[in-house]
């Protein structure tokens, strides 16, 4: 079930992409950090046309070895793994970036929301 919402969350950002919002997810960041920085502004612009919406909260912080921790936070349950899958499509179709993901804490053994390692190719 887990490998299936996380291609999922690939599948469902490639329909974005095809769909033409590419353009729209480039202009929040010149790279995949700022990107992930600016995706609650991105989700914040959408509360007006969808005021029921309940949007994640992505927190990236950059390491010193190049990697990036995402702390994760959702009171949608158990959609971790399909937000792994739509970073990994971003990533990859936008960025041309090679990256390994590892999902290092998760809310629904008792944290207090998910936390994401993700290692990148060294570009």
């Amino acid at each position: 079930m887990e490998e299936c919402k996380y291609e999922a969350g690939r599948f469902f950002l490639r329909g974005l992409f095809e769909s033409g919002y590419a353009d729209a997810l480039r202009t929040i960041g010149d790279d995949f950090f700022t990107m992930l920085q600016n995706m609650d502004s991105l989700h914040e612009s959408f509360l007006p046309s969808f005021p029921k919406m309940r949007a994640p909260s992505i927190r990236p912080v950059r390491n010193q070895d190049g990697s990036l921790t995402v702390h994760y936070y959702s009171s949608n349950a158990g959609l971790a793994q399909f937000m792994m899958g739509a970073l990994d499509a971003c990533a990859t179709q936008l960025f041309d970036l090679n990256i390994v993901m590892q999902h290092r804490e998760k809310k629904s053994e008792g944290h207090t929301h998910d936390v994401f390692h993700i290692y990148m190719d060294e570009r």
